[in-house]
């Protein structure tokens, strides 16, 4: 009798573990989100990656890789303020920032100095969302160039590692740019991964995607 009752107590305590581990499993998966960075942009009279014109009095955003038109909630860290912003546009081009918002976002969010750390989660499904990870086309840039002939230096030594690569050329402001990056990556998991390892050679490396691809 005692070793049965010995027997139930294991048995109880067992089933309360898998509970809890399948818990915290499903707290793991139970979406995206992201923390990182936020700037401030104002390009007001110019015309959004989504085709619409840019309004400094409208809630919205640019991001490298979250689907065009998706809704973000974005929390201040510092102040716990928040703000919903449209992804309409693509950026930040550049490393060390997550995500810049209109004028409107930024005063919503109090953010000192026109930047903040936040914290990024889609309102609503979003498009290309599998659990906690995102499928996509995404790619890591390692650099961007004025000189074409630095471009083709970088791009060559990425074959030569066998690493998968494609060179952009991209015009902005009258300007040509020459974008080398490394993939594509069907997870953002993936691409994650390959920045982790790139970001070792390549300081300023950061993930995108492409306009429409999560859309």
């Amino acid at each position: 009798m005692q070793n049965l009752s010995k027997f139930l107590r294991v048995l109880c305590m067992t089933a309360i573990v898998a509970v809890f581990a399948s818990g915290l499993a499903y707290a793991a998966e139970a979406g995206f989100s992201q923390e990182g960075l936020a700037g401030m942009y104002d390009h007001q009279g110019k015309t959004t990656t989504l085709g619409e014109p840019f309004d400094k009095a409208k809630p919205t955003a640019a991001h490298p890789f979250l689907p065009l038109g998706a809704t973000l909630k974005l929390t201040n860290l510092e102040n716990k303020k928040t703000v919903e912003v449209r992804v309409t546009d693509r950026g930040p081009d550049t490393a060390g920032r997550a995500i810049d918002i209109s004028p409107a976002a930024a005063k919503a969010l109090d953010m000192a100095k026109g930047k903040a750390k936040v914290r990024i989660e889609p309102v609503g499904p979003l498009a290309g969302a599998k659990g906690a990870d995102l499928t996509g086309l995404f790619f890591v840039q390692l650099g961007a160039f004025s000189m074409d002939a630095n471009a083709k230096k970088l791009y060559d030594a990425l074959k030569a590692k066998g690493q998968k690569r494609r060179l952009v050329q991209v015009t902005t402001d009258e300007k040509q740019i020459a974008k080398v990056q490394a993939g594509p990556y069907e997870l953002y998991s993936l691409a994650q991964k390959a920045l982790q390892d790139l970001s070792k050679d390549y300081k300023d490396a950061f993930i995108l995607a492409d306009p429409l691809d999560l859309n």
